[in-house]
């Protein structure tokens, strides 16, 4: 009898331990906006969401096997007939669909869809993980009550702006006024507020609106987390004419209205 009540409180004991620890890993933080939508002791839920094509698939099982599925869902657009037939991907949603990638994030991913939703992933596919860890990124992404916010690309990585690539004077990561949208992440009522200002037929590649986020979505947390990189495995792809001059418009269109990003890091994440 007296085993088998030190058994009970034991087992009590324990129980509360976890949820404390729990409770101080993922607690929200108050941001400027408010309180976040996760509550203390609760794991956060995430949506990794990716157009996906043959020559990507190998990286998002990588990413799968490093994230998992207790915490994640995978949304993926199969843009070239690429086959997701292996058991990996047996819990995915898989669309076959033709188009451009914020296409797919303006038509599919919308605030209905997200709303169990605490996080939101929306990464190219020709992202390596290779020591990357999902569980630190999160710890930091909560703790300093981001927004918008995206890992650092390692010093080997194809790059388009050198804001993004890795600082070794930051312990952690940076505030920034510019987060690319090659491999971003957002709180899910800041996804919102980007997903209504997503206009694919003015630019469905999505070039530009990193440029504006901060401007145009009011976003004050963003940030670039440098102690923990990626991988960009593949240079920028040559675009026609007719795309280049889209994008130009949309600039213009932009510029008149909001104020572009300065590319500036400001301030140390802790």
């Amino acid at each position: 009898m007296i085993k088998l009540r030190q058994f009970k409180m034991l087992k009590k004991l324990l129980r509360l331990l976890k949820s404390q620890c729990f409770r101080h890993k993922y607690m929200l933080q108050t941001c400027l906006h408010g309180k976040r939508n996760v509550t203390a002791g609760k794991t956060p839920k995430c949506l990794y969401v990716s157009p996906v094509g043959r020559n990507g698939k190998e990286l998002l099982i990588k990413i799968m096997q490093k994230f998992g599925n207790e915490n994640f869902d995978y949304l993926i657009f199969s843009y070239d007939d690429t086959k997701f037939d292996e058991p990996i991907f047996r819990n995915c949603q898989v669309i076959h669909e033709k188009g451009l990638r914020w296409e797919f994030m303006k038509k599919y991913v919308t605030p209905a869809y997200c709303e169990k939703y605490d996080y939101i992933f929306a990464w190219a596919d020709d992202i390596d993980i290779e020591g990357f860890s999902i569980d630190k990124f999160l710890d930091i992404f909560i703790r300093n009550s981001l927004e918008m916010a995206q890992p650092a690309l390692s010093k080997d990585s194809f790059y388009s702006h050198r804001l993004t690539l890795k600082k070794e004077g930051y312990r952690i990561g940076r505030f920034t006024d510019f987060v690319e949208i090659m491999v971003p992440v957002f709180e899910r009522k800041a996804w919102i507020k980007f997903w209504k200002k997503i206009k694919s037929d003015s630019s469905g590649w999505g070039w530009g609106y990193d440029l504006f986020a901060r401007s145009m979505c009011g976003f004050k947390r963003m940030g670039i987390i440098d102690s923990e990189p990626v991988l960009h495995t593949r240079p920028l792809r040559e675009t026609d004419p007719g795309t280049k001059a889209e994008f130009e418009n949309f600039l213009k269109i932009n510029d008149s209205i909001h104020t572009r990003s300065l590319m500036l890091s400001y301030g140390k994440l802790k």
